[in-house]
C-alpha cells in the first residue's frame, strides 16, 4: 500500500507542476511584450523562408513603443525585454546573408543576361 501512496504523491506533484506551467504560460501571453516577441519571431521565420517583403521591413518598427518600466521590474519583465531584443538581433543577423545571397544571385543573373543577350532590349539573334 505504501507504493500506491507514493504513486499518488507523484501524480499530485505532476498535477501541481502542470498547473504552475499553465499559470506561467498565461502570465507570459498576457505580458505587454508578448505581442512584440511573437511578431519578431514570425519575422525571423519569414526571413528564413526567403520572403523578400519581410526581409525589407523595418525591424525597429517591430520593437514597438516600449512600455514604461516599473520602478522594480519583475524577472518576467526583464526576461521579456531581453527576449524581444535577442529576437531583433537574431533577425538582423539572419538578414545579412540573405541579402548577400540575393545580391549575388541578381549579379549572376545580370551577367548571364549580358553574356547571352537574353532578356535585353536587343533580344537573341536567330540562327
Amino acid at each position: 500500500m505504501e507504493g500506491r501512496g507514493k504513486g499518488c504523491e507523484d501524480l499530485e506533484r505532476r498535477g501541481e507542476e502542470v498547473m504552475e506551467e499553465e499559470e506561467i504560460k498565461k502570465k507570459i501571453s498576457c505580458h505587454p511584450m508578448f505581442a512584440v516577441s511573437k511578431a519578431t519571431h514570425l519575422h525571423c521565420l519569414k526571413i528564413c523562408s526567403g520572403d523578400q517583403e519581410a526581409a525589407s521591413s523595418d525591424l525597429d518598427q517591430l520593437q514597438g513603443p516600449r512600455a514604461k518600466q516599473p520602478a522594480n521590474p519583475s524577472d518576467l519583465d526583464l526576461f521579456m525585454e531581453a527576449h524581444a531584443a535577442a529576437l531583433v538581433a537574431l533577425a538582423r543577423e539572419i538578414e545579412k546573408p540573405m541579402k548577400e545571397a540575393a545580391a549575388f544571385t541578381e549579379l549572376v543573373y545580370r551577367h548571364l543576361q549580358s553574356v547571352t543577350g537574353v532578356g535585353t532590349a536587343g533580344g537573341v539573334e536567330d540562327e
